[in-house]
């Protein structure tokens, strides 16, 4: 994620400008593959309504829009993974490849979707898939296992020269152990304790709960229905498009926890699927259907993101010039420290730490430290002896 947020900083330095800036570039990224996806299987006018609402859905209040997080730039990578394999390209397996190393290296369980859609993509080439999958090619089965063999084989090269590239950047100027640590083994011990206290039906029950309290729970099944609509005519982008929910989907539950923030790789998908509506050919509704199915499933989102949410926001910070919370805390702590001091910031939270200008903290949070083996604990306890507060 640095390398993503390097552009950005080396512009504006470590602020919340270089912060919104790597946040819309996701935006602008993801509303280009929505774009060029429903204008080829819908239309044109349709997918011009339908950027906006996923742009108006992401900054959701509901779904703690507005803030850089690693499942913002999952969003991109997954879109890409998906258009690729939907064009399928002779290039497509490589860059799917790309992107699942993309979303390893970002968070490694932000690779679920990708890696869903990559392996229906090899099922349906084992299987013979060709041109949207509208028909079945006669191939040989040695064929189609030398095709599924070599696709893979595309596949796994893409991800390790994304890979090979990253770790041995951090092998030379980093520690390959501490990223380990902090990426892989301290998520997994993490997720362990959780596990020990919640089964798999209650992570679905938590999934679908989140996806309630977001307002996307209807979306969701206006989504399958449109799955259902154009299975017929999109084969192969209804097999993907399931693939991708699905993995998302298992994603979250994997997450173990409530967080809205984890459904933001939903919308994409969803509001794609969803689109699929525009296929029903009646009088009066048909050229509309399109957009207006999601539109009328996310009514309250876009009703309180756009309208009430806007007009509030513009009455607090335009017209009253009240600052926000974290604006308010610079103000009242810049008194007490100078350019160059530590502050110490004890949460992960990247607007404190840009509006203080404080280092990051340790990686595991003290709010954690209990729940992590005793060689974790004292090494965090280690770095706060060494690098005190002055």
């Amino acid at each position: 994620m640095t390398w993503l947020l390097v552009p950005s900083v080396q512009v504006w330095g470590p602020t919340i400008q270089a912060a919104a800036f790597s946040h819309m570039w996701t935006l602008i990224g993801s509303s280009c593959i929505l774009f060029l996806v429903v204008s080829r299987c819908i239309n044109r006018s349709t997918a011009l309504m339908l950027v906006p609402l996923q742009i108006i859905v992401t900054f959701s209040p509901f779904m703690w829009g507005g803030r850089t997080r690693p499942e913002d730039f999952e969003v991109v990578f997954a879109l890409i993974t998906f258009f690729v394999l939907f064009k399928e390209k002779k290039y497509s397996y490589i860059v799917a490849g790309m992107m699942i190393a993309c979303c390893f290296f970002i968070k490694p369980s932000l690779a679920t979707a990708p890696i869903f859609m990559s392996i229906a993509a090899l099922a349906g080439t084992c299987g013979g898939w060709r041109l949207n999958g509208r028909r079945w090619v006669s191939e040989s089965i040695s064929q189609r296992i030398k095709n599924l063999m070599w696709n893979s084989l595309l596949l796994c090269f893409g991800g390790g020269l994304i890979g090979g590239c990253l770790l041995g950047w951090i092998a030379t100027f980093d520690d390959i152990q501490g990223w380990y640590r902090q990426n892989v083994q301290w998520p997994l011990e993490y997720r362990t304790l959780f596990l020990q206290t919640r089964s798999f039906p209650e992570s679905i029950r938590l999934c679908f709960n989140t996806l309630q309290r977001t307002q996307l729970i209807a979306l969701l099944g206006g989504t399958f229905g449109g799955l259902i609509i154009g299975v017929k005519k999109h084969t192969w982008l209804v097999i993907l498009l399931f693939a991708y929910i699905i993995g998302e989907i298992i994603r979250i539950t994997w997450e173990q926890t409530g967080w809205a923030y984890l459904v933001t790789g939903l919308v994409a998908p969803m509001i794609i699927a969803c689109s699929l509506w525009g296929l029903i050919r009646r009088p009066r509704f048909y050229p509309f259907l399109g957009w207006l199915m999601p539109m009328i499933l996310l009514f309250l989102i876009v009703y309180t993101t756009s309208c009430y949410r806007q007009l509030e926001v513009w009455n607090t910070r335009i017209s009253s010039h009240v600052p926000s919370p974290y604006e308010y805390m610079e103000k009242q702590m810049a008194p007490f420290y100078k350019p160059g001091e530590i502050v110490l910031a004890t949460g992960n939270d990247y607007q404190i730490l840009l509006h203080l200008n404080a280092p990051r903290p340790y990686p595991i949070l003290h709010c954690h430290l209990g729940l992590v083996s005793k060689q974790e604990r004292t090494k965090a306890l280690d770095h706060y002896k060494e690098h005190p507060p002055k």
